[in-house]
């Protein structure tokens, strides 16, 4: 199933959104609310979850640095520019 992207990007904020309306909601009809419990534990798997789907993009995204990658890469373009002999 494929996602545009506005859509895909701004889901984890949807989920932190929903989760919080959920969880205000127990606030607001008190916690000896036959719900209380199934509101707030929505909430909360909204909440975390959305915080794993964010994290999991920050870590894909983000460049791994290895300190030998630059040093092989730039071994590699020497060897590749000197003249045959």
């Amino acid at each position: 199933m494929w996602i545009p992207t506005p859509m895909y990007e701004r889901l984890p904020h949807f989920l932190l959104l929903v989760g919080l309306i959920f969880m205000s909601t127990v606030m607001y009809l008190g916690l000896e609310h036959p719900q209380a419990p199934m509101y707030f534990g929505s909430g909360f798997f909204c909440c975390l979850w959305s915080m794993v789907v964010f994290s999991l993009r920050l870590r894909h995204r983000r460049p791994v640095k290895q300190p030998g990658a630059q040093r092989e890469s730039v071994d590699q373009s020497s060897k590749d520019s000197e003249p045959a002999a």
